[in-house]
């Protein structure tokens, strides 16, 4: 038997402390060796040619949509693209069908996972109906729960109370609590004064009803006692406010996540794609581009996660140009790793970033 399964030789290894000519060696799916490589006794050798090498990426925000919503996509074709783009580990997210909210969801979830050709790890739904079901998920394996402020009703914990209640039930074992800050009366109400234009639907979702529903979220979880993280963090003022409250948290307790394409599109590439760019929060502008950036150059990012949210197309042009009728998302996996290190290095940022 191979001392090693692979060993992938004259390249170029990428580390947090830069990048130096090496050779990885892999054994049972873990790195083994990473070094001076060449000449051992692998199962397969890989030549490098000189290329960078870097880590599988880790995807903190992925709607696989399996099972249950599978004209959408599959854990095949996910982790397919997954691989594709440089992805091997997807973090998956609980609104499928069934909800992940329970021990047989759970297991549902992990019987379609086989499909799988990378890592995965799953992410639960804490709603007020199922708090019981968290110590039981926690045990099994889920890394992370969500707690909607907005979305359909069987995801939704709607009321301060209720927040209370799952961060609570979070809190009690050790867990983390993920969230998405949205207004959705809010929205409404301003949704209803435009067309549903991709203008309309950034003007009824402003960077200021993001961060009002982040600090009603964190003031909640704080009284918890509770892990936030808080997802999809989209303008320069979400940043700003987000680099307050870690400076009045204790490490850990409050972390943050952004999108590829909030780094790396803006409104007016919203306005050009129309359904195809609709997601949720919208694409914004320049300078809040500019601000996630300046965030990540000073320590309040955390996490990047794609949002990896496909939809069929007949799902994405319902309504045809009125995009309040059309389903927010696009897919994201295979274009992380690209868009997000094109624009490390465009930015002078090295790899090693």
């Amino acid at each position: 038997m191979a001392a090693y399964d692979t060993v992938v030789s004259g390249g170029r290894v990428v580390t947090p402390d830069g990048v130096r000519p090496a050779g990885v060696a892999v054994k049972d799916g873990v790195f083994a060796a990473i070094g001076e490589v060449a000449g051992a006794d692998a199962a397969r050798a890989i030549d490098a040619g000189g290329r960078w090498v870097l880590p599988g990426i880790v995807d903190s925000h992925v709607h696989a949509r399996d099972p249950g919503h599978t004209h959408k996509e599959d854990f095949g074709s996910c982790s397919a693209a997954a691989a594709a783009g440089g992805v091997t580990t997807i973090m998956c997210m609980p609104n499928t069908d069934p909800l992940l909210d329970s021990a047989e969801a759970f297991h549902a979830t992990v019987d379609a996972a086989a499909r799988s050709v990378v890592d995965f790890a799953l992410q639960g739904l804490a709603v007020p109906r199922s708090l019981d079901a968290i110590p039981t998920l926690k045990a099994l394996g889920v890394v992370s729960f969500e707690m909607f402020l907005a979305g359909p009703e069987p995801l939704l914990s709607a009321t301060p109370a209720e927040r209370r209640a799952v961060l609570r039930a979070i809190a009690a074992v050790d867990g983390i609590a993920g969230v998405y800050a949205d207004d959705p009366p809010a929205n409404a109400v301003l949704d209803a004064l435009g067309s549903g234009s991709p203008d309309d639907v950034v003007a009824a979702h402003p960077p200021e009803l993001e961060v009002g529903a982040l600090l009603g979220a964190v003031a909640m979880a704080s009284a918890a006692h509770c892990r936030l993280h808080y997802r999809q963090m989209s303008s320069a003022l979400a940043a700003q406010t987000a680099a307050a409250i870690r400076a009045r948290a204790a490490p850990g307790r409050f972390t943050t996540e952004v999108t590829p394409h909030h780094l790396t599109l803006a409104s007016d590439d919203f306005r050009a794609a129309g359904a195809a760019g609709h997601i949720m929060p919208p694409l914004r502008s320049r300078a809040d581009i500019e601000g996630l950036w300046r965030a990540w150059e000073e320590g309040a990012v955390d996490t990047i996660g794609s949002d990896h949210a496909p939809h069929s197309w007949d799902e994405k042009t319902a309504g045809g140009g009125d995009l309040r009728r059309a389903a927010p998302g696009f897919p994201g996996l295979e274009t992380f790793l690209p868009a997000v290190l094109g624009a490390f290095v465009e930015r002078g940022h090295g790899v090693a970033d």
